[in-house]
């Protein structure tokens, strides 16, 4: 009955309504304000010279003292680049960096950088080059400097660092994230077509030869000798993927000597010496061993897992250097059927989870990081505690903190985490979960898990975690939030308990509706349902009742602070006031490519589960709107630009609130001075007949 009621409220609303709540100019907008750059690693070059490793982890690049495999020492971690480092060259002394991702849709004009990394304690930025599109893969020698794009590929003259001059250009059709040159030929990577091969003789005149290899799955390449070694990560029609062998003789016409099946695995990066070959596979989480000595016949001698997936490789001497998603590791080699580990170098992996409290940010990849939000400039790591497994959702209160993760090929672990030392969290206890996927809270020193079983409480302060109460359920539940002695769970249908005695929980409350992700402000629930965020009263838990909704297309996910609400989509990030749940209306946003798993709204500003940091601002054409109203509640006026004097009308009191919903001052009826009030866009929420309040827009201005 409720299922069909609330179907037909949801259909009442016409689209020239929808269009109006979406169509509104923005008032509000999401400025970077900081950011953890260091993230899964993605490239790796070394100095033989000099005993040291570039890595390339996230927006960063660590520089890795590799004297001694045994006891690596970061040396520098300076280096930052505009987005996820791609790939890295090496030449001399100059590093160049190439960034493969705009910064949430924000085109900053840095794609390659050019670093003077001399002293590797102290790299000094000497330039940087702007593509307007990521770039993909770089090569230099001397003055030469090759970048590759998606469609493109570019001649730098970078003999003045500080002022590159563009050479020539070329265009092929998508790929080219690898580049490697021999003599005065340049063989470009690209997914679709292969093996490219280029005539670099004159960087003015760029001349493509010819077309070659897999087309379609390529993932990378080395070359020894006159034999080159193509990765491919999938299968399309007619291709294996796994380690194909070419003999370049006549590098215009590689010929295919012979394969190694991997059966469907997908396979990232390979490294050749003498006559063995290391492969790194980014699903399987392990990396292989292949004997080459017949480039014609490679065969499998032995495999390594990782526990973690790898994307880049180096060999060199004994040692094989592997860059994982949350560790940079050292191999012994001088046995290549039986490679062991000497030393490694941690990499603070994010974006699996994310949870605010108290000044500190708690973040999730392949470890429980804890960070301090400096509230400027970029958060700072305070400690790190090793998981060895992808995390999937985490929350922390206080002192405890509770993480869900996959232990890859074993299934679903539960971790609680001590946090009375912010610097040294330690592992409390571990259970396993079975289903897929999880979800987790914590109140006091009980968890709250949401899996496939059901819902859980556990004490998580005793040893095996154990489970004081559970309630099943037929499907596996999204998401989890709590609230003043409440449990919620979204899944096919909303569901509340009561938790105020964790040992005896009790469903006092549900809505047929199937949910997806969930959040609660005191008496209000907001849920995303497909293409739509739901309001819900829940004054009254066991009769939960529809406010107002809103359409959200390909929505993913959502934030909730104040009378703030974000909501993620794949293409941008959404802000709405919900003030008055009854009439939410957008305020702005920001467009990107958000790959972000996590939203937290926090005092005016958005922070996503890769640790960046958006604050909210008032756009500088900023113009009152007037809410949307869903149900036919009388919408309020549309506000007026003041300046100076605010005029209040009626009888009642209100008060002023800013854009993140905090108090500014209290208003009186008639006039008020706010000369004293910064200029930007504020609410004026003034109370009505009965327990509803009417929230209206104000624009200060000077």
């Amino acid at each position: 009955m409720l299922a069909t009621a609330l179907s037909i409220i949801l259909c009442a609303s016409t689209p020239a309504q929808a269009a109006c709540a979406t169509s509104l100019p923005d008032t509000v907008g999401l400025v970077p304000a900081g950011s953890y750059p260091f993230s899964h690693g993605t490239a790796l070059q070394l100095d033989s010279a000099r005993g040291l490793a570039f890595v390339g982890a996230g927006a960063g690049v660590l520089i890795v003292d590799i004297s001694d495999p045994r006891n690596p020492e970061v040396l520098s971690d300076d280096i930052r680049c505009t987005d996820k480092v791609k790939d890295l060259w090496l030449d001399g002394t100059r590093l160049y960096a190439a960034s493969y991702e705009l910064m949430m849709g924000q085109r900053l004009g840095r794609e390659v950088d050019i670093w003077d990394v001399g002293d590797p304690a102290g790299p000094v930025l000497l330039g940087s080059i702007s593509l307007r599109s990521p770039a993909i893969a770089v090569w230099a020698k001397d003055s030469l400097l090759l970048v590759s794009k998606r469609t493109c590929v570019y001649a730098w003259n970078v003999a003045d660092p500080s002022n590159p001059v563009l050479l020539d250009s070329i265009y092929y059709f998508l790929g080219g994230d690898m580049i490697r040159v021999r003599d005065t030929l340049a063989f470009i990577g690209s997914w679709f077509d292969g093996i490219c091969v280029l005539n670099i003789a004159d960087p003015t005149d760029l001349r493509h030869l010819a077309t070659w290899g897999p087309h379609g799955g390529y993932t990378g390449f080395s070359v020894d000798g006159d034999v080159m070694y193509i990765t491919i990560s999938e299968e399309p029609t007619g291709w294996s993927s796994g380690l194909w062998t070419y003999d370049i003789t006549d590098p215009l016409n590689g010929r295919l000597l012979g394969t190694f099946d991997t059966l469907g695995t997908s396979v990232y990066r390979s490294a050749v010496r003498d006559t063995f070959a290391i492969l790194t596979y980014v699903r399987d989480h392990a990396v292989k061993l292949v004997s080459v000595a017949d480039p014609a016949n490679p065969r499998e001698l032995d495999s390594l897992r990782t526990g973690y997936p790898s994307t880049g490789i180096a060999w060199l001497g004994s040692t094989a250097y592997l860059v994982c998603a949350d560790r940079f590791v050292m191999l012994d080699m001088t046995d290549p059927g039986n490679p062991t580990e000497l030393g490694s170098v941690p990499i603070c992996h994010t974006g699996g989870g994310l949870a605010l409290a108290d000044g500190l940010i708690y973040a999730g990849g392949y470890q429980f990081a804890v960070l301090e939000d400096t509230g400027n400039g970029d958060p700072q790591l305070l400690g790190l505690l090793e998981l060895g497994s992808r995390v999937l959702g985490l929350d922390a209160v206080d002192s405890l903190g509770l993480v869900v993760s996959s232990d890859y090929p074993t299934g679903l672990r539960l971790d609680a985490v001590g946090l009375s030392d912010p610097e040294n969290p330690v592992l409390l206890g571990s259970a396993a979960l079975s289903g897929s996927s999880a979800a987790v809270a914590v109140s006091d020193s009980f968890g709250f898990v949401a899996g496939e079983t059901g819902l859980s409480v556990r004490n998580l302060v005793r040893p095996g975690l154990l489970v004081v109460d559970s309630v099943s359920m037929l499907m596996e539940p999204d998401d989890i939030t709590l609230t003043d002695g409440l449990c919620i769970t979204s899944g096919d249908r909303l569901r509340i308990f009561d938790v105020s005695d964790p040992t005896g929980i009790a469903l006092v409350g549900s809505v047929g509706r199937s949910t997806q992700e969930i959040a609660v402000n005191d008496t209000v629930l907001f849920a995303l349902s497909g293409d739509q965020i739901l309001m819900f009263s829940i004054s009254d838990p066991t009769t939960p009742r529809l406010l107002s909704w809103f359409d959200s297309h390909s929505a993913y996910d959502i934030g909730l602070f104040d009378t703030l609400l974000a909501v993620r989509t794949q293409v941008r990030i959404d802000i709405w006031s919900v003030a008055n749940p009854r009439a939410p209306y957008r305020l702005g946003g920001r467009g990107g490519s958000w790959d972000a798993f996590e939203l937290e709204l926090r005092d005016g500003s958005l922070y996503t589960s890769h640790v960046r940091r958006y604050r909210l601002t008032t756009m500088p054409h900023a113009i009152a709107e007037e809410p949307v109203d869903r149900r036919g509640v009388e919408s309020q006026p549309c506000p007026s630009m003041v300046r100076g004097v605010l005029m209040l009308r009626g009888n009642s009191p209100a008060t002023l609130l800013d854009i993140s919903g905090r108090r500014v001052a209290d208003l009186r009826p008639g006039e008020n001075d706010i000369r004293h009030i910064a200029p930007g866009v504020y609410f004026v929420r003034s109370a009505e007949s009965g327990s509803r309040s009417a929230v209206t827009k104000v624009v200060i201005q000077r």
